[in-house]
């Protein structure tokens, strides 16, 4: 799988992804990971990522804001995508980007509905926004450039270490419920989500950096559909545990997500391994 890959360089290296992806690529011999250092490097200065990209097979773009309230989330996510990847055209021509997007780019989907890569994109949030533009960029490069480019839009993360309070709604409820902690609902806790291990994210990731393989956008998700009270019943049944659980009337649920993964499946010879458990 990691046949081609010689250099492999990492933007985001410090995150929950990042770090996962450095140790997993670090495991394999022969394979040298070039990480992004904040005293050499800028992502909004083209020029100062030569080095670190010269030689690369392969440029995993997972640097990015996700927190809505950062002021720093349009210029991180928008001008840092663009820096990235002029750096990748002028010192790494012949190299693949890998960039990491999310379901958030998707219009909320209804109950019933299968989020495909064909389903209407319009984000509900800032963070959307910034990932939704980002991909453009990045097809602007592949077709203006002829760079070889592929979108990972990934869904509900979650695994060991994710911390919490940073937008992973299990690790903030494991967080709360195992330390007795009420939790807030919105509406009816019947909204899902698609949740993906990040085994299988890393593994899918390292697929879609194979030159071999296709470029585009791929929905890297279960296909799974857990319900928010489903989520807190199986937190409850691990820890042994019951939770105070407040619903907020009122609440924005989310919509009900469920992703379709067939496309990585025919096309990347890609399929989660891990079923949904804490």
């Amino acid at each position: 799988m990691l046949a081609d890959m010689r250099k492999v360089t990492i933007t985001g290296a410090s995150g929950f992804v990042g770090k996962n992806l450095v140790a997993k690529l670090k495991d394999e011999r022969g394979v040298e990971v070039a990480i992004f250092n904040f005293k050499r490097n800028s992502i909004f200065r083209p020029k100062t990522l030569r080095e670190l990209m010269e030689g690369s097979s392969v440029i995993y773009h997972l640097a990015a804001v996700n927190d809505p309230k950062d002021p720093g989330i349009l210029k991180t996510n928008i001008l840092g995508t663009w820096g990235v990847l002029e750096a990748a055209r002028r010192y790494a021509s012949t190299s693949k980007v890998v960039f990491a997007s999310s379901f958030a780019v998707y219009k909320t989907p209804l109950l019933g509905e299968v989020v495909d890569e064909r389903f209407a994109t319009f984000p509900r949030n800032i963070y959307g926004f910034t990932k939704l533009v980002g991909e453009k960029l990045c097809l602007f490069y592949s077709k203006v450039f002829g760079m070889r480019v592929a979108i990972a839009r990934i869904s509900n993360i979650y695994g060991p270490g994710m911390p919490p309070f940073k937008h992973s709604v299990v690790s903030t409820f494991i967080e709360r419920i195992s330390n007795r902690k009420g939790i807030e609902i919105s509406g009816s806790g019947e909204q899902t989500r698609d949740f993906i291990y990040v085994d299988d994210v890393l593994d899918a990731l390292i697929v879609m950096g194979d030159k071999d393989k296709p470029i585009g956008v791929f929905n890297i998700c279960s296909g799974e559909a857990v319900s928010i009270n489903n989520l807190v019943e199986i937190i409850e049944e691990k820890f042994k545990k019951k939770t105070k659980k407040i619903y907020k009337k009122e609440g924005d649920e989310g919509g009900y997500w469920r992703g379709d993964n067939r496309k990585a499946s025919k096309l990347l010879l890609w399929r989660p391994r891990h079923k949904f458990k804490l």
